[in-house]
């Protein structure tokens, strides 16, 4: 699976299942020393309610934009 952002062409990276309901997502440019838990969390009937992003390490660096992110789906038109 890819996580990536529009706004932030750097931040692409391939996720893969930690424990339970985190992952970690691997950025694909290995310079950016920011490896990051990404975990979600459900409705009742399993979809995403919403999804958290955390650094691995408590030394990376606070200015990557993903650290004050909380990331909801966004309803398509048709889904209202």
């Amino acid at each position: 699976m890819l996580l990536q952002f529009s706004q932030t062409p750097s931040l692409a990276g391939d996720i893969y299942h930690w424990q339970h309901d985190t992952f970690i997502v691997h950025w694909h440019d290995r310079e950016l020393p920011a490896d990051a838990f990404v975990t979600f969390a459900l409705n009742p009937d399993g979809s995403i309610d919403q999804v958290k992003i955390k650094p691995v390490s408590p030394a990376t660096d606070f200015s990557f934009d993903f650290l004050y992110l909380l990331l909801k789906p966004v309803m398509s038109k048709k889904n209202k």
